[in-house]
């Protein structure tokens, strides 16, 4: 059985709760972690974890935002035309 953790602290809760019910880690359960934090090798077996490039992953999604507004809401008009639609102006 494998378990992806969703970050390294949900991770070492995994193994721990594993210890309590007798499955062994790596031998019957494989946990992999996600953060990449330091205490993962602090554990015995030492454990995989994954490093998340937050801010990569940030800088990305703000690329994305005017892409995910216009698929949501079709194309946006000006702001200022958009206001004088709505106040009923011309």
């Amino acid at each position: 059985m494998a378990v992806f953790a969703g970050s390294n602290h949900q991770m070492l809760g995994t193994c721990r709760a594993a210890a309590s019910l007798g499955p062994r880690i790596s031998d019957d359960v494989s946990v992999v972690g996600f953060d990449d934090l330091p205490f993962a090798d602090w554990v015995t077996p030492r454990l995989t974890t994954v490093p998340t490039p937050l801010a990569d992953m940030t800088a990305l999604a703000a690329c994305m935002v005017p892409q995910l507004q216009s698929g949501l809401h079709g194309p946006r008009p000006p702001p200022s035309s958009s206001y004088r639609t709505a106040a009923g102006l011309r």
